[in-house]
């Protein structure tokens, strides 16, 4: 009796598994390395894959901030792409570093705002901070938020991490989440079709007068666009769902790297709402966030990582 050939979808997954895990293996080694050379060596390994390999592998990217802005200093697709990577694969690099015994990283950072939590939490229906995505906000803003005083539960999808596939969720990404759990009350994770359980969850938690905080993203049920940049961003809307129904302020969030490796968590005022529980229209809520985004992102363009995340499509 001959044994059965493996199904190709299940090879790909294996191949794909393995790639993961070289992949996380080598950036485990980058980010053990001084931070100064973390920039530098991603992008001449981006650089020389390009080079080999083409762009297969790397998502397309839109125009970054500061080509809007200054339309004569716009690069090519090319230089795009491997600017918007790097600073996507240095994002997950800080985590790993945590891992390494004696040193971990443990950067300076202050939490400026801290009075618009304080303010929510004294109405008695609790906070939710809205993470804008900047390079470092995974970790950074987790660190400082706790280092504050205060305690958070985080919304995450269970793909955050390194990989999408089952056994990655398992093996891999833990190598990510682990750390920032270590600065988070609890992580409600959005499983698939368990959406209305983590939102229950998490309309328990500012019941409690606790503090969420949710990842600004673009992937979920409900969204909206906006305009941003002269194109239109997509928002989802869930935050602002929650914070109608719960009456709960909602915050947003940036976090930013100054020069000298010092971090900035500013939190800024509650965005103002249309209306309560079903009849709020988050439109005018998402612009005001967009517009509020726009600022930061012109201000830190190299920061920024939404072209990357491709929750932006710019104007012609």
């Amino acid at each position: 009796m001959t044994a059965r050939r493996p199904r190709r979808g299940r090879r790909g997954a294996l191949a794909k598994d393995v790639r993961d895990t070289v992949r996380v293996g080598l950036l485990m080694a980058i980010s053990w390395l001084p931070e100064r050379a973390w920039d530098p060596i991603i992008r001449r390994s981006l650089a020389l894959a390009m080079r080999n390999l083409g762009t297969r592998g790397l998502r397309k990217t839109q125009a970054a901030p500061r080509e809007v802005l200054a339309p004569g200093a716009r690069r090519g697709a090319r230089e795009r792409r491997i600017d918007a990577h790097t600073r996507g694969w240095i994002e997950r690099l800080p985590a790993l570093r945590m891992h390494r015994p004696g040193a971990g990283w443990r950067p300076r950072m202050r939490v400026e705002g801290a009075a618009h939590i304080d303010a929510a939490l004294a109405g008695g229906k609790g906070a939710i901070l809205w993470i804008s995505e900047f390079q470092y906000h995974s970790l950074v803003a987790k660190m400082a938020i706790d280092r504050a005083g205060y305690r958070v539960s985080h919304l995450s999808r269970p793909t955050h991490g390194f990989s999408m596939s089952p056994w990655g969720r398992r093996r891999l990404n833990p190598l990510r989440t682990d750390v920032e759990d270590r600065f988070l009350r609890e992580r409600v994770r959005l499983d698939e079709g368990q959406t209305v359980t983590a939102m229950r969850t998490l309309r328990r938690r500012l019941g409690e007068n606790g503090i969420v905080s949710i990842t600004v993203g673009r992937e979920a049920v409900q969204t909206v666009e906006v305009p941003f940049f002269g194109g239109a961003m997509k928002v989802a809307t869930g935050p602002i769902s929650l914070a109608a129904a719960s009456g709960a302020p909602l915050l947003p969030v940036q976090t930013l790297r100054e020069r000298g490796g010092a971090f900035r968590v500013v939190v800024e005022p509650p965005l103002p709402l249309s209306g309560t529980g079903r009849h709020n229209d988050p439109a005018p809520t998402a612009a005001a966030y967009a517009q509020s985004l726009e600022r930061w992102a012109a201000a830190h363009p190299g920061q920024w990582i939404g072209s990357l995340r491709r929750v932006w499509t710019p104007g012609q």
